[in-house]
């Protein structure tokens, strides 16, 4: 798909606006209502069917799948909301396939950093990797394992993740180098 569907500034706009209000919706509620997430999933559709003809949309809808799929099956296997999963269709929607899988990836290191800092914060490293490593054993056991995670135990914020995972592959496409080597370059 020709990459220029995904850079016409109105949809990166509409990416953009989706995330910060995801993100500010998921940080005050801890919820990524469907009144964000279905007209952006309907924007892509129109957006890139418009600027991309059918190959924009078929963008799209590779995007959407790639985007919404994975973390619906996390959703009903319990590890995620369900608004995190229309979340990602939105950004799939909007911004093509290469997007909803870089966001994605992007996303899931920072949902750990993010994980990771708040079991130091609150002290509970050693219990959480207590738990884990329970919940391993009896899988292995094949044993079904209990929920790891505590009543008050540590959440992260998936959509706060998802629009940073975003906005990093997006500026990587921007300077077209990974923020690591765009580090590394700054550094030495």
């Amino acid at each position: 798909m020709d990459s220029e569907v995904q850079r016409q500034p109105v949809i990166v706009g509409a990416l953009l606006l989706l995330l910060v209000a995801a993100s500010i919706s998921d940080i005050l509620t801890r919820k990524i209502y469907n009144v964000l997430t279905y007209p952006a999933i309907v924007a892509g559709f129109v957006l890139n069917g418009t600027f991309g003809g059918w190959g924009g949309l078929e963008h799209s809808l590779l995007g959407f799948a790639m985007g919404f799929g994975p973390l619906f099956v996390a959703y009903l296997l319990g590890g995620y909301g369900g608004g995190d999963a229309k979340l990602m269709g939105g950004v799939g929607a909007l911004g093509g396939f290469d997007l909803a899988l870089g966001a994605l990836f992007y996303a899931l290191i920072v949902a750990v950093g993010m994980g990771l800092v708040a079991m130091i914060w609150r002290r509970e490293v050693l219990a959480t990797f207590g738990r884990v490593g329970r919940t391993l054993w009896l899988l292995l056991a094949r044993a079904k394992p209990v929920d790891p995670t505590p009543r008050g135990g540590i959440r992260v914020r998936f959509g706060l993740a998802i629009c940073v995972g975003a906005c990093w592959y997006l500026l990587e496409e921007r300077l077209a180098s990974s923020l690591f080597d765009a580090a590394a370059g700054w550094i030495g």
